[in-house]
């Protein structure tokens, strides 16, 4: 799943509102994320971050919050 910032906004993008996650969260809106990092420390233990919060589902805009995420995740003038 592929996360950004927006504000002080966690956003995801889903192009088929069917998907079991988004199911899932309007069911119940409480959610955790969790990231890891590639790099350790010493001991070879991998940096991560978990955040935890309520979901809130917004129609439209997936495929335009998808393209600016690709440029991240992807790399730059990728077309999602």
């Amino acid at each position: 799943m592929w996360v950004g910032l927006d504000g002080d906004e966690l956003g995801a993008a889903h192009l088929d509102g069917r998907q079991r996650k988004l199911r899932n969260m309007r069911r119940d809106p409480w959610v955790a994320v969790s990231f890891e990092s590639s790099g350790g420390n010493e001991i070879g233990m991998r940096h991560f971050l978990v955040v935890h919060g309520t979901a809130r589902i917004t129609e439209g805009g997936a495929p335009e919050l998808l393209n600016r995420l690709a440029q991240t995740y992807v790399g730059p003038g990728t077309v999602f």
